[in-house]
């Protein structure tokens, strides 16, 4: 009790020293706070820019899929699975779509890219998909016209209502072939993404393709910009053992360990 009433008298024997320091421990502990809220804010919106804009918070899709990206490890969509999906607790939205690798070709240029079949009412509501388009028109679903990246419409020298060829390897070894004509450029945060990316409704997809009814993954949207361990099980456990759900840390871990590596930067620099 003596020590304790010592420290108090010496506390306020300075009070200008007392003052200072009280002051400097206040205004150090709601700036780092404040860092942190800062950074926790920033991995939300890199999250939502990243993930939220384009992949989703989880992808479903085959096993097969998951490993090797080709599209005859697709599987068949069909409306009872996506209610049920959607039934469960935290899914905000999904996406159906074909993702497979063709040429594209213009007059007297190629360049390798990645097509997208995708449910273009969907894109809209979900991704925003149709307020990235910077010249031209976005696409309705049967509308045998695609949307191409800005990187690659200018690689290629095209422009809207030009006509692009699609060279490709279908369904179990079926020849894709097609022209389409542009309808719209969209302009991505990726500049990768803008380079390479073609996007198609997903009907005309699957006709280029030839796999009527068949989606290589369906991408889910949440709440809460990630997928719990309750939500993976529940839709695990109405996939069955022919699909399997990831989230988007298994998807793309690097972001994640990214966020997590700062993360802890922040508390070492908070202690």
């Amino acid at each position: 009790m003596i020590h304790f009433r010592m420290a108090w008298r010496n506390i306020w024997r300075n009070k200008r020293r007392t003052a200072i320091t009280l002051a400097s421990i206040f205004f150090a502990v709601v700036l780092s706070s404040f860092m942190m809220s800062i950074k926790e804010g920033m991995y939300s919106h890199m999250i939502d820019a990243a993930v939220g804009s384009y992949s989703g918070h989880a992808q479903v899709s085959t096993p097969e899929f998951r490993d090797n990206h080709a599209i005859d490890d697709g599987f068949v969509y069909d409306l009872t699975l996506a209610d049920a999906v959607s039934q469960v607790d935290g899914i905000t939205g999904m996406i159906p779509r074909i993702e497979n690798f063709a040429l594209a070709a213009s007059t007297d240029k190629t360049k390798g890219s990645m097509v997208i079949g995708t449910d273009v009412s969907a894109e809209s509501k979900i991704t925003g998909l149709h307020e990235r388009v910077i010249d031209g028109d976005y696409i309705s679903a049967g509308d045998h016209k695609v949307l191409i990246g800005e990187g690659l419409a200018g690689y290629l020298g095209l422009d809207v209502n030009d006509t692009m060829v699609l060279l490709g390897q279908g369904y179990h070894g079926v020849s894709a072939a097609g022209k389409y004509p542009v309808s719209g450029i969209v302009k991505f945060g990726s500049p990768e993404l803008s380079k390479q990316l073609v996007v198609m409704p997903l009907d005309v997809a699957q006709q280029f393709y030839g796999c009527e009814g068949v989606i290589t993954n369906l991408n889910l949207w949440t709440s809460h910009n990630d997928l719990s361990i309750n939500e993976k099980n529940e839709v695990q456990a109405i996939l069955g053992d022919g699909l399997t759900v990831r989230s988007w840390k298994e998807i793309m871990p690097e972001i994640d360990q990214m966020i997590s590596a700062d993360r802890v930067e922040g508390y070492v620099f908070m202690f």
